[in-house]
């Protein structure tokens, strides 16, 4: 499995671009980030992308690769997986024709740019020789995280997890993981209060897997905290664990 990071940090800065994750060039986990990475013949394989939740910083690509769809003439939409929450949020407060134009409906309703597609928890979906499959890892059982299997190998990509999410790896354990980190330890209530991770709360999430996977990976780091993050997860000791950059291209 291929995995190019178009974008893996936590907030935008001029050197850092927000969570979004191609999958053998022609499936994306997230959508922070598109049209600022790919070039228009990048563009053109994308067909599937697999929201997690709506905060902005992993649909904000959304409107921008809808709009160059439309330029690009491409024919058959882009269908946007995600659960009910995550798909009536887009709909409703960005691409609701007031704050950017309903591309479900554009160019024509008979031949839209974009489809949405609800998914449900635990229901793999199988696209492009990929079997992804959408679990809730958070309490409010609206945000997906999910396990891609392509025969060959599996990754668990959990978004953002926060503190009182159960990770819980069910059946085979997965050659990877990507898991978030924002903030830094001493920012610990801020963490909590958001959601997310810091180092010494990833460890203790990881450390509580009976099995852990092969290999991983940390992204969504606050740009502005980067290096006292980088040397907070450098000071665990953790061998298998590979702290993620805009760019990088992973195969597992």
């Amino acid at each position: 499995m291929k995995i190019r990071v178009l974008g893996c940090a936590g907030m935008v800065s001029t050197d850092s671009k927000t969570s979004a994750f191609l999958i053998n060039d022609r499936v994306l986990l997230d959508g922070g980030t598109i049209c600022s990475s790919l070039t228009h013949d990048e563009i053109k394989p994308l067909k599937h992308i697999f929201i997690s939740h709506p905060h902005f910083d992993h649909i904000k690509g959304l409107p921008t690769l809808a709009e160059n769809l439309v330029f690009m003439q491409e024919k058959g939409p882009v269908t946007i997986y995600g659960s009910e929450h995550t798909l009536n949020s887009i709909r409703q407060h960005l691409m609701n024709g007031i704050i950017w134009p309903d591309f479900s409906v554009l160019p024509s309703e008979d031949a839209p740019i974009l489809k949405y597609c609800r998914i449900d928890e635990g229901v793999a979906v199988h696209v492009e020789g990929l079997s992804v499959t959408p679990i809730f890892l958070c309490q409010n059982f609206t945000d997906f995280g999910y396990l891609i299997d392509d025969g060959k190998s599996t990754l668990l990509y959990t978004s953002d997890i926060g503190s009182d999410s159960k990770l819980t790896i069910k059946g085979t354990v997965p050659d990877s993981m990507i898991i978030e980190i924002s903030f830094p330890n001493e920012k610990e209530e801020l963490a909590l209060q958001t959601g997310h991770l810091t180092p010494l709360l990833m460890i203790d999430m990881i450390q509580k897997l009976t099995v852990q996977p092969r290999n991983i990976f940390v992204s969504h780091i606050k740009s502005y905290f980067r290096d006292q993050i980088i040397a907070e997860v450098q000071a665990l000791g953790i061998p298998n664990l590979v702290i993620l950059n805009d760019g990088d291209i992973l195969n597992i």
